[in-house]
């Protein structure tokens, strides 16, 4: 059995794109910027059974809507109201994360059924389908974004090598109070319903589109380069 030193070697730390020193700057001809982003509501599950379920070790969690909403919010409250959590953090202009002013919300708790300035939501995500120079999807489709960016960068298929994480279930991660394994959460039927909501799609509004047009912008570059390269 491996020690939990060599369990949990692999920590990182996370910041937004706008607090990336330099990056507003970047000369657009002379680099090349991308990412990964994957289903938003997967994304959230996978980081409330991580982070509440998994690395809670004081108290036990239960895995209910009532612990998992209140995980949500606490984790969209940096950006609160400005469609989700991957959607803002991938801003690389501070500008377009501003003040909390009824103008840039797209999620207000006193209509929280609706999703608040559509228009200028749309205007957000297709800013930033132009800023980055390519969005990949992590997950079922990872394999086809990264065979696509070895094709943009004109990387040979030979050299290109990812491994897995280990911040799966049944793996093992590090944090502040140590190292511990991540649990498998099995989630209830009333959770699964909120993820069918009104109100669980408004609030994840800029997650939810902004996704749905990397996998339509996926699709339009695999037919350019011809789906015959990507398998």
């Amino acid at each position: 059995m491996l020690g939990a030193g060599s369990q949990c070697k692999e920590h990182s730390v996370h910041a937004p794109a706008f607090e990336l020193p330099n990056l507003m700057q970047r000369k657009h001809n002379e680099s090349f910027l991308f990412t990964f982003i994957r289903e938003p509501t997967e994304r959230f599950l996978s980081d409330f059974c991580y982070h509440k379920v998994s690395s809670t070790r004081r108290t036990e969690v239960s895995i209910d809507l009532g612990n998992f909403t209140k995980f949500a919010n606490g984790r969209m409250i940096k950006f609160r109201g400005l469609g989700g959590f991957q959607f803002p953090y991938l801003f690389t202009d501070f500008a377009m994360v501003p003040p909390k002013t009824s103008e840039y919300i797209f999620w207000s708790p006193n209509q929280p059924h609706v999703i608040q300035n559509p228009a200028i939501l749309k205007e957000r995500v297709e800013y930033m389908l132009r800023d980055y120079d390519f969005i990949g999807i992590s997950g079922f489709r990872m394999d086809e974004s990264l065979v696509v960016l070895s094709i943009l960068l004109q990387i040979p298929f030979k050299d290109l090598l990812y491994v897995h994480g280990r911040r799966v279930s049944g793996g093992y991660a590090h944090d502040i109070g140590g190292c511990f394994k991540i649990q498998q959460c099995e989630y209830t039927d009333e959770m699964k319903n909120y993820f069918c909501s009104k109100e669980w799609r408004a609030k994840i509004a800029g997650d939810d589109l902004l996704y749905k047009a990397v996998n339509q912008s996926l699709d339009k570059t695999i037919e350019q380069v011809g789906r015959e390269l990507i398998g």
